[in-house]
């Protein structure tokens, strides 16, 4: 009996001990993620200045008014940066097509890059602008039948 007990305290020990190698492992890749996903805002302003002011520039060009743009910033709790959010609201003529292949042009000059995906059911487009391998800025596209 004192065997067995020894045994399955021997097995609880190496389970626990396992567990937090496997925790500090996790942690140190999350660490690791989560400075290589942050952007310091500081650093990084004039690019996304001019990522900006491609995005608005093109948005003015397709007739998009402002009154159908709404954006935000997204940050940690600790204030970081992680990218810009915009929700645009577009009428049935959007071709979102278009606008990704001449808003890959205009991001080129910034060597940034652009991903683009539909959902069909929602009438959504998102595309998400690259640096890095970080998406820095997202817009979504949602058509309404309405605006005309």
């Amino acid at each position: 009996m004192a065997q067995r007990s020894l045994k399955s305290r021997l097995l609880i020990i190496g389970a626990l001990a396992a567990a937090t190698v496997v925790l500090l492992l996790s942690m140190r890749v999350r660490d690791k993620v989560e400075d290589r996903t942050l952007l310091d805002e500081a650093n990084a302003r004039p690019l996304l200045q001019a990522i900006d002011a491609r995005v608005d520039s093109l948005l003015d060009r397709y007739n998009i008014q402002q009154a159908w743009r709404k954006s935000w910033i997204v940050t940690t709790p600790s204030k970081k940066f992680i990218r810009k959010e915009r929700r645009i609201t577009v009428p049935s003529r959007f071709v979102s097509l278009d606008f990704n292949h001449d808003l890959s042009r205009e991001l080129s000059g910034v060597s940034a890059r652009l991903i683009a995906s539909e959902r069909t059911k929602e009438s959504t487009v998102s595309m998400h602008i690259m640096v890095d391998d970080m998406i820095v800025e997202t817009l979504v596209f949602v058509l309404n039948r309405d605006l005309e």
